[in-house]
């Protein structure tokens, strides 16, 4: 049963921000800016695929998690808690998990772009260059986001409750780095394009509902932990498996290392494509599947294997 009031709430808030990505400069491993409100930016630096081998690829989505997990994924842990996941919106749930995140150093830096004292303007730029002097430096530091805290806009303090997350933010002064609802949410679907990560929302409407699928949730992760015998497997290693044994993908052990993780991803969604239009075509030509219905564009779209793989991202 879906409430129909929250998932409408949801749709506008997910279409509240529009955020534009480069797919060609996340292939090719170019940081991304988002600018904060105090002018500074927060950079997103995208890991390798030996990168994470080196820290670790549990680690890696486990600390990536709260910037790309929704209420949804944490519905049990919240009812738990005594919080129903679907009166919280997503910002609130990153409110709440972000001071449990550590080590982001591998994906996330504060940047600020200060002037180069040493530059010295009465010289032409080419000669200052020949001395290493750029006019504008760029300083980097990482940020420890287990130090921010929730605040509230002094003007808006006694606005209504539920108006309250409109308000709020996180920030540390000390590290001089905020982050409001739209900095998470452009942070967020950033790294859930370049991870593709993509949760489900998924709400209920009555108190018998919620219960029935928190207990089938929590009676799955049983599961889960029972056939794993409580250990954590690897995310990465089916893919990596999958890939290296497929006769289409052109890297060896070694080669896959320097791939970006989204150029790994996208790898992975290239060569679905290309055996679904294979397959396919194999069909239609060998008598076994009617295509007689299908117009032109459609049998195009169909055995297009350089097909755009991000359009309903």
């Amino acid at each position: 049963m879906v409430d129909q009031d929250k998932k409408d709430k949801k749709s506008e808030e997910k279409h509240e921000y529009k955020f534009d990505f480069d797919e060609l400069k996340m292939y090719f491993r170019e940081p991304y800016m988002i600018k904060m409100e105090n002018d500074k930016y927060i950079e997103i630096i995208q890991p390798s695929i030996g990168d994470i081998l080196e820290i670790g690829d549990r680690e890696v989505y486990s600390s990536i998690s709260p910037f790309v997990n929704n209420s949804t994924s944490y519905r049990v842990q919240l009812w738990d808690m005594g919080i129903d996941w679907n009166k919280k919106t997503d910002y609130e749930v990153f409110i709440m998990f972000i001071p449990l995140v550590h080590n982001m150093d591998f994906l996330l830096r504060r940047v600020e772009f200060v002037e180069n004292p040493f530059y010295d303007d009465k010289l032409p730029e080419e000669e200052n260059l020949k001395h290493g002097h750029e006019k504008i430096l760029k300083v980097c530091s990482s940020i420890d986001f287990s130090q921010l805290i929730p605040y509230i806009r002094t003007e808006d303090e006694n606005c209504d409750e539920n108006d309250l997350i409109k308000h709020a933010f996180l920030y540390d002064p000390d590290q001089d780095v905020i982050i409001t609802e739209e900095t998470y949410l452009h942070m967020r679907e950033y790294i859930r394009m370049m991870f593709d990560q993509h949760p489900k929302q998924e709400f209920a409407k009555g108190k018998l509902a919620k219960k029935w699928i928190i207990e089938e949730e929590k009676e799955k992760m049983k599961l889960e932990s029972e056939k794993n015998d409580g250990k954590k497997k690897s995310i990465l290693l089916p893919m990596v498996s999958a890939l290296l044994n497929h006769p289409g993908f052109k890297y060896d052990l070694e080669g896959m290392k320097n791939l970006g993780i989204f150029a790994f991803m996208d790898s992975a969604r290239r060569l679905q494509v290309y055996e679904q239009c294979t397959a396919f075509l194999k069909g239609m030509y060998s008598g076994m599947m009617d295509t007689s219905k299908l117009g032109q564009d459609e049998l195009s779209k169909r055995v297009n294997w350089l097909q755009d793989v991000y359009e309903d991202k």
